[in-house]
């Protein structure tokens, strides 16, 4: 992966480290790896990406800052 201008040379260590300047695994239209979540609210877990789920798996993230 190439790393943007705006990147300090100090931070390219870190981010590497951190797997940020790896080739993304998933693509478009890939099928979502099974994952289990924690609720939030109450703490209990939450399988998502089943194979045979009868709904879709939707994945939204955001900032909220």
């Amino acid at each position: 992966m190439t790393v943007p201008s705006d990147i300090p040379s100090e931070a390219i260590p870190i981010l590497e480290e951190m797997g940020y300047l790896e080739e993304d695994r998933l693509k478009v239209g890939d099928s979502v790896p099974c994952l289990t979540l924690t609720n939030l609210s109450s703490g209990e877990p939450k399988r998502i990406g089943e194979p045979n789920a009868p709904l879709p798996t939707v994945l939204v993230f955001g900032s909220y800052t």
